[in-house]
């Protein structure tokens, strides 16, 4: 009777303790798990990130009066966001929803711009508006803000998800008086 109490005694400790184990190493390699996924889905975020970044170059903070884009240049820069978004590294699938938001509202309002009825507006090479301009760098900064804000790098270390703070505006020495 004795051998039966010790077996018994035996078999619920050994289940007890698989029971246990099981319950306290499952949850442990999930979390490394989705750690491993968000860790290689970041690395992938900030080079997508970059390049994206280095394309907005064309909505500078400002424009100086001779730099606004023409058509021709707003035909060009919807082409490199373009290539960028579906590119062979696939760029546009990292975007997070905000700033998938941002990209193709910076997408619709360069179509905006540049044609007319699915064809290539005849501007005559002139530049946009100063108005054009600005809204075209609004949406631009608007964009990259967004990149910084999903990769966190405006965060103060160990810090996550916080929005950088706004932008700087720029002198207005340097820009063309504006009537309102």
């Amino acid at each position: 009777m004795a051998g039966w109490v010790a077996l018994i005694a035996a078999l619920v400790g050994a289940m007890a303790g698989t029971l246990s184990t099981y319950l306290t190493l499952r949850p442990k390699l999930t979390l490394e798990l989705e750690y491993a996924y968000d860790r290689t889905l970041r690395d992938k975020r900030i080079d997508a990130y970059q390049r994206l970044f280095y394309v907005t170059r064309h909505f500078p903070r400002f424009y100086l009066e001779d730099e606004r884009p023409t058509g021709s240049d707003l035909r060009q820069c919807r082409q490199e966001l373009h290539d960028w978004y579906f590119n062979r590294d696939a760029g546009g699938m990292f975007l997070t929803a905000a700033a998938k938001r941002s990209f193709l509202e910076l997408q619709n309002h360069i179509a905006g711009l540049a044609f007319v009825d699915g064809r290539p507006r005849d501007d005559g090479g002139d530049q946009i508006s100063p108005e054009e301009g600005d809204q075209l760098i609004a949406l631009g900064r608007r964009l990259r803000h967004q990149l910084v804000a999903d990769i966190g790098s405006a965060n103060t270390a160990r810090i996550s998800g916080t929005r950088p703070g706004p932008p700087l505006d720029p002198p207005r020495s340097i820009l063309r008086a504006r009537q309102d």
